[in-house]
């Protein structure tokens, strides 16, 4: 109860960071850094990349990392087949006595491809994709379709190194995109006009799916009018116009109206493959984009007196079903196209996997990326991530405390990196049910994948904690959620997840979880109980692995000073578990610490 009560008033302290930690969370460059490591020349260094591009480093991968290269790494994770998520539940509902499928198992899958997944960079840039282009379970319309929000990470997934024009078409016509913000069943205006488009999508599309709200250079600066004000994207006509695009999609059931008729919230493969639309409910006048772009009206699609129903002649069906397809295809080209959304796009990767203020220099390397991969493609995802791990700001280590430089941590990116830097062990299956042992995480960790409070994600990333960081104008996207409370309920969480499986009573004693994932220790405890026996200067051994696999080589002196004095006064029992107890208890005070709490 003693290091418990201590963690725990370590976290509180850990909170308040923003105010006290610059050291901490800046860091700087060196000179003469040249443009690309090929090779990784240490543990240390390979194991910070890993944090940046997987769920966390391991002693394995570690080792896998070392014997390639920083490109042939990239190169084999993107050849990588993608675990699916919505695999996993379809084989659940075949067996021979499925169990009650929910959320919950979903959860499972998750938590289990992050631990112990072979395709650790495709996930994490679904990860960071899903807070781009966010759908949540937490609303009412999607938190029954397990089915379809898992086959919606399913679409980041399989687009994580694709090209983003056909990563907005698969997340616009995704019946969980259409439910989430509501262009399911969008109608055309009615003749009476007292029924307009729903303007939802039409608005998040732009402002955070793509362009934003200002015009942008490529380095993210905001372009200036003759008044030294930043020049708008689009107004509220452009909204109302884009979302008379977005108008006649509903469930893939069938050329029949009836599909907009809602059945049911797992309807089967039309609640998850992509929408079709239905012209008669599609508005097919002439509509003016955002720039002046206009598309053509299109063939009289609506008849009779609400002017719901199909013409009845086969050609102009099919011209209708044509025009309905051309049209979204036309906005969806434009908006990929504006000059905004390299910046926009890298600024926000970069942000998830490196750095929280990222230089000017580097979104616009990046964003120089999207717009060509050097082969004359826009929008490629796997070379816009190769240039995000492998730019010099990423890829030299801080040395200067008073340069901004790093991110906090997101807290199920702290869980899932003690349980690779341990080995974590899923128990067996039971009915076929992956058993990882946390299905809330948003209890404890304010976050749950494909589960965000609002459209604009669990953080903004132009978020400021209040004090010197917004004094000074920086960014702390993930300090949104990052509270005394959340700090208690987070630092107790982790206890959990760490101590699964062992005894907090005292004894230390191992016993096998049958309903939770736990640590596998057994290489650490000689190192503790050799030092408790030779002398207190044999603890770094234990320290210098915890330095590796969970600090990626960052651990300051000050922070192994107080581990160490843990290690020898911070547990009271003298019997034969107490190196376990040691291990266990130091493990999650160096997940409370300032240097593992914010990613260098």
């Amino acid at each position: 109860m003693r290091v418990r009560v201590w963690a725990c008033l370590l976290a509180l302290w850990c909170s308040g960071l923003v105010r006290a930690g610059d050291d901490v969370i800046f860091g700087g460059h060196t000179a003469g850094f040249e443009a690309r490591y090929f090779v990784p020349t240490s543990d240390n260094e390979a194991a910070r990349f890993l944090t940046q591009a997987t769920f966390g480093p391991s002693r394995t991968s570690i080792a896998q990392f070392r014997g390639s290269s920083y490109e042939g790494w990239i190169d084999q994770q993107i050849a990588t087949p993608t675990t699916s998520a919505r695999a996993y539940l379809d084989m659940l509902a075949a067996l021979p006595t499925p169990p009650s499928l929910g959320q919950s198992q979903r959860m499972d899958r998750w938590f289990n491809t992050a631990a112990l997944g072979p395709d650790q960079l495709r996930q994490r840039m679904a990860f960071a994709l899903s807070q781009v282009l966010v759908v949540s379970d937490r609303a009412d319309s999607l938190s029954g379709d397990h089915f379809g929000v898992a086959e919606y990470w399913d679409i980041l997934a399989r687009n994580a190194f694709g090209n983003y024009r056909t990563l907005l078409e698969e997340v616009t016509k995704s019946p969980m995109m259409g439910r989430y913000l509501s262009h399911w069943r969008n109608r055309k205006a009615s003749l009476d006009g007292t029924q307009l488009p729903d303007e939802n999508y039409a608005r998040e599309i732009m402002q955070l799916f793509t362009i934003g709200l200002v015009e942008r250079a490529d380095d993210f600066s905001p372009i200036l009018d003759g008044m030294g004000q930043p020049v708008p994207t689009y107004l509220q006509q452009d909204v109302s116009e884009l979302a008379r695009v977005f108008t006649g999609w509903s469930y893939n059931c069938g050329n029949s109206g009836s599909c907009n008729t809602y059945t049911g919230i797992n309807s089967g493969p039309a609640g998850y493959t992509p929408m079709a639309c239905f012209p008669a409910y599609m508005d097919y006048g002439a509509k003016t984009l955002i720039g002046g772009v206009t598309i053509a009206a299109g063939p009289v699609c609506g008849t009779g007196s609400n002017g719901t129903s199909m013409p009845s002649d086969p050609g102009v069906q099919q011209a209708c079903r044509t025009y309905c397809v051309n049209q979204i295809d036309a906005a969806l080209d434009y908006l990929f196209n504006h000059p905004n959304v390299g910046p926009f796009v890298a600024r926000q990767l970069i942000q998830r996997f490196v750095t929280s203020n990222p230089s000017g220099a580097y979104i616009a390397r990046v964003a120089t990326v999207f717009n060509d991969n050097g082969q004359g493609v826009r929008g490629d995802l796997g070379a816009v991530i190769r240039a995000i791990l492998l730019d010099p700001e990423a890829r030299e280590a801080p040395v200067d405390p008073a340069s901004p430089y790093g991110k906090l941590r997101e807290p199920l990116l702290r869980l899932s990196a003690v349980w690779r830097a341990f080995g974590v062990t899923a128990p067996a299956a039971v009915n076929g049910e992956i058993q990882m042992g946390i299905r809330s995480p948003q209890d404890s960790f304010a976050q749950r994948p494909l589960g965000a409070p609002t459209v604009f994600n669990f953080y903004e990333p132009d978020y400021q904690p209040p004090g010197d960081l917004q004094n000074d104008g920086l960014f702390a996207p993930e300090f949104q959620i990052a509270n005394e409370t959340t700090a208690m309920t987070s630092a107790n969480e982790l206890w959990n997840r760490v101590w699964a499986g062992y005894s907090t009573s005292g004894s230390g004693t191992f016993t096998t979880p049958t309903t939770s994932a736990y640590l596998t220790i057994a290489d650490l405890i000689p190192l503790v109980s050799g030092a408790n026996s030779s002398g207190p200067a044999a603890y770094d051994l234990f320290l210098d692995e915890l330095n590796l696999r969970l600090f990626g080589g960052g651990m300051s002196a000050e922070t192994r000073a107080t581990l160490k004095n843990f290690l020898k006064f911070g547990v009271s029992e003298t019997g034969s578990n107490r190196a376990t107890i040691q291990v266990l208890s130091t493990i999650h005070l160096a997940l409370l610490s300032p240097e593992f709490l914010i990613q260098r």
